[in-house]
């Protein structure tokens, strides 16, 4: 996601990239890669290259780099990865795995256990739809 704007900057960006990817894999852990796809679908929807060099000035990368993960998850949270469905609903293994990756995810856990926090009622409500498909019998 970090862009260089301009050759001279090639191997001190990619050096940045690189660092932003360690930083990333230590702060998300194992759901690092379910956080950069989400990031990756964000960017690919609605921004473009000038869009995301501006927020990384603004923001820095890493700060960035969340937001977008952040509005990947929001506009994929009612659809499987690849069915391309919106509200399409997850079976109950699946909706398992992915409650399992918001009790993992130290942004979600910060909201739900602070009730001022800006986003505590949509993990609070994520949370509650997952579990209902999670465990329907209950």
């Amino acid at each position: 996601m970090v862009r260089a704007r301009g050759q001279e900057q090639a191997i001190s960006q990619e050096e940045a990239q690189k660092l932003l990817d360690h930083e990333m894999r230590q702060e998300w852990g194992s759901v690092f890669e379910q956080k950069h796809r989400a990031a990756m679908r964000a960017v690919h929807r609605f921004a473009d290259g000038e869009v995301v060099s501006h927020l990384e000035t603004l923001m820095g990368s890493k700060s960035a780099l969340k937001f977008f993960s952040a509005v990947g998850e929001a506009i994929s949270e009612d659809r499987v990865e690849g069915s391309g469905k919106p509200g399409f609903k997850p079976d109950p293994a699946e909706a398992r795995a992915q409650l399992d990756s918001l009790h993992r995810d130290s942004q979600a856990t910060e909201a739900l256990l602070d009730r001022d926090h800006p986003r505590h009622t949509e993990y609070r409500d994520l949370r509650r739809k997952l579990y209902r498909h999670a465990y329907p019998e209950e």
